[in-house]
């Protein structure tokens, strides 16, 4: 069933069929005010918002159990001049160092309650003190793409729950960009938090 999902997703990304082709809109603006330091990100496929952070200059290890995707974002970092650590393995059961990281990110990750409260636990022992966890995927009220299971779909109130000891600076519903909302048209909206540890 692993092996099976793992090549559902090479196969996507082999097929160039995955949506994320540049770095998110929303991932650019929240991350802009922070200042350079070691970054995490989780469920990365090919890295576009990974190499968005080693453009600024940040240090960044980028993980993904999709090895197509890994080595895709490895070959453009290159080209693009960039150095970005990728890490092929499932971060359900990657152990990230802990207290390492200034910025961890996790963006369009959608296991469901259980398994996104374990990542979220990961994610908060690798940040170092006064470290940044951000979190972006789709809303409960998006309409446009993604999951349409209510349980893989987040809220801000999902999401700071699980969060529960981290100070949240952040926790809103936000319109993508990309979507549209006139004459009825479809809209992507996404859930976006940013936490401190303290």
């Amino acid at each position: 069933m692993e092996d099976d999902r793992r090549e559902r997703w090479n196969s996507r990304y082999r097929n160039g069929n995955n949506h994320h082709k540049e770095a998110s809109p929303i991932f650019l603006k929240e991350t802009a005010p922070l200042q350079p330091g070691k970054a995490l990100d989780l469920a990365a496929g090919t890295g576009h918002n990974a190499m968005a952070l080693a453009s600024r200059g940040w240090e960044v290890t980028a993980v993904d159990f999709s090895d197509v995707a890994i080595e895709a974002g490895k070959a453009m970092a290159e080209e693009a001049g960039l150095s970005i650590h990728g890490v092929i393995a499932d971060v359900r059961s990657y152990d990230p160092a802990p207290q390492s990281f200034d910025l961890v990110t996790i963006c369009y990750f959608h296991p469901g309650t259980e398994l996104l409260a374990l990542v979220l636990q990961k994610a908060q022992k690798a940040l170092k003190h006064e470290g940044t966890l951000l979190v972006i995927g789709h809303d409960a009220t998006n309409t446009l793409g993604g999951p349409q299971d209510p349980e893989l779909l987040y809220t801000p109130q999902k999401l700071t729950t699980l969060l529960a000891g981290m100070e949240i600076m952040k926790a809103e519903s936000q319109r993508h960009p990309s979507g549209y909302d006139t004459d009825g048209a479809p809209v992507q909206v996404d859930c976006v938090v940013t936490a401190k540890k303290r």
